[in-house]
């Protein structure tokens, strides 16, 4: 069974609970922790990379796309315009 390694409170169906290092992880709050909070990682965890897994871009864009131009950030910032009263 899974430890924590940090102090954390879980919001169950009954309020909060809180939990120390060391302490067993119960298996109602087991969807309700990641496993940051875990001594080590459960083995049945599925990244989100894991889940995302749809189409990949292609690498690279359509022939008619529009250019994207770069944008300067180290430029003289533009005059401020007063706000007509």
């Amino acid at each position: 069974m899974a430890t924590f390694a940090a102090y954390v409170i879980v919001h169950g169906d009954t309020g909060p609970v809180q939990f120390y290092p060391g302490d067993e992880l119960p298996d109602w709050a087991d969807s309700l922790v990641g496993d940051h909070v875990l001594t080590e990682p459960r083995e049945e965890s599925v990244s989100d990379a894991d889940e995302d897994e749809g189409e990949t871009p292609p690498a690279d864009p359509p022939a008619d796309a529009p250019k994207a131009e770069p944008v300067d950030f180290t430029g003289a910032k533009p005059a401020q315009r007063r706000a007509r009263g």
